[in-house]
């Protein structure tokens, strides 16, 4: 049982194929050094197949694409929304259904996985960004906490670790594991590239109010 990469971009996860000790080098999950960890990931995997697989085609679609436009940034949106409402949600006791809402109750259950950490995720921006493309509202009635152009991709990029992260705790990998694959797969150089440019952001939005003052 392996993971064929032509098959994961069509969604189809774990099926059988012929036998392989070599995995797809770029794997999200490093089987070098979570080899125990594989048959209840799989386990996992076939438990929640039905309500999982959709999110992940829709976490999968946008790569399949060089161009990004706004609908890839909603159908992320959208798995987000999708993932809570069906694998989160009542899980505390506490019906949680805005979107914000169900962002900040993500990022608070994962504030110790420091590969989302270093993304900072903006709540308030991920849902205001969600609703004017959803609903297509004009610009001068936006709220102005909306991401545009290159900031909507690199919100994009957030939401997608975001997401993964997610599906790994569902499957069953622990905080310390989650920040194993990610460290150890192509969401590297994304994560880094997210910290740097969010880095810059925030010196920058320093300067400008050290000098205003």
């Amino acid at each position: 049982m392996v993971v064929n990469s032509n098959d994961l971009r069509c969604g189809k996860v774990f099926h059988e194929v012929e036998e392989s000790h070599n995995p797809e080098r770029y794997s999200l999950i490093p089987f070098n050094l979570l080899r125990a960890k594989l048959p209840s990931i799989i386990q996992n995997w076939y438990k929640h197949y039905d309500q999982l697989s959709q999110i992940c085609r829709y976490l999968l679609t946008p790569l399949q694409y060089d161009e990004f436009d706004e609908p890839d940034f909603l159908i992320i949106a959208q798995a987000l929304d999708g993932f809570h409402k069906r694998f989160r949600n009542k899980r505390k006791g506490k019906d949680v259904r805005k979107f914000k809402d169900e962002i900040d109750l993500m990022l608070k259950d994962f504030n110790d996985v420091n590969s989302v950490t270093r993304c900072h995720i903006n709540s308030e921006v991920l849902r205001d960004s969600r609703d004017k493309y959803t609903h297509l509202i004009p610009d001068c009635e936006d709220t102005g906490n909306v991401a545009r152009g290159h900031e909507l991709f690199r919100l994009t990029q957030k939401a997608k670790v975001l997401l993964t992260c997610c599906i790994l705790d569902l499957l069953g990998l622990t905080h310390e594991e989650i920040d194993i694959c990610f460290n150890n797969s192509v969401f590297k150089s994304v994560i880094d590239d997210i910290n740097w440019e969010s880095n810059v952001d925030i010196n920058l939005n320093t300067k400008y109010e050290t000098h205003s003052i």
